[in-house]
């Protein structure tokens, strides 16, 4: 998106002066990141206009992350277009002081995890199996691909009513290390994914998004368990299943992605 365009869009419902500059911040397979500041004021803007395929309800995530701001654990939304293809939250500090190895890093993320798991928050889990679903019609799965059979399988694990009621919890579903403002207190970014739902697919997410190694992933769960106050075995236990269902999600989103673009090109 060019920025012209994008302060032109942006000047009325902000109120933006003519001084008002507008910068890139990041660009991932979808979404494009600005940083827009106006005098003293500074708000981060994201262009989610490429984003034709995975269903997610950006009214309902606007609503999540008003009431996640009011508990201080993500930045408050400020404006989102009629389209939904434009949305602008507040900026904040990145806070965290970066650790020299990878173990540290690894128990902030678990203890961010941790102290999201708790917070209070009234919304609808998420019909995980939907989305699944979602993503393989929109990725146009032949009868009969390894990807279609893996979701048949493993579609039982992903209803609501195989989480135990203990384990539902708000989960971030996105968190990578760059997404930790503060770990005290907690403060995160890019919540587009989340939503309430199993606390150890959250925890497998976040595996998976940073890459992380086995004896990473060994150390996420150790650190999870003792944050959280549960039984390290049960962790590792109910972590082995998410992780496949969080492995299987990656490749339908990919796929959905991937079938989005041909159709654009």
């Amino acid at each position: 998106m060019l920025t012209a365009d994008l302060l032109k869009q942006l000047q009325k419902p902000l109120s933006l002066s003519p001084q008002c500059q507008v910068s890139a911040l990041r660009a991932g397979q979808v979404n494009q990141v600005f940083l827009l500041v106006d005098g003293q004021q500074r708000w981060v803007v994201k262009s989610l206009s490429q984003d034709t395929f995975s269903g997610v309800d950006r009214q309902q995530q606007f609503a999540l992350q008003q009431r996640l701001s009011e508990l201080g654990v993500a930045p408050a939304p400020i404006w989102m277009d009629a389209g939904q293809t434009l949305w602008v939250e507040a900026f904040v500090e990145h806070n965290l002081i970066s650790p020299a190895d990878e173990h540290q890093q690894i128990e902030q993320m678990a203890r961010a995890l941790a102290k999201i798991h708790t917070l209070p928050v009234d919304h609808p889990p998420l019909n995980l199996a939907q989305r699944l679903t979602h993503y393989a019609t929109k990725a146009g799965l032949e009868t009969g691909s390894h990807l279609l059979s893996q979701c048949t399988t493993l579609l039982p694990h992903c209803r609501q009513q195989a989480i135990d009621p203990e384990h539902l919890a708000l989960c971030h579903n996105d968190l990578s290390y760059g997404h930790v403002m503060s770990v005290s207190p907690v403060m995160l970014v890019d919540w587009e994914y989340a939503a309430v739902g199993s606390c150890f697919f959250d925890l497998a997410a976040c595996a998976g998004i940073n890459h992380f190694s086995r004896s990473a992933r060994q150390r996420l769960i150790h650190c999870y368990a003792e944050a959280s106050g549960r039984n390290t075995a049960q962790c590792q236990q109910q972590f082995d299943i998410q992780y496949e269902v969080v492995t299987l999600t990656a490749q339908l989103w990919q796929a959905a992605l991937d079938a989005s673009q041909i159709c654009h090109n």
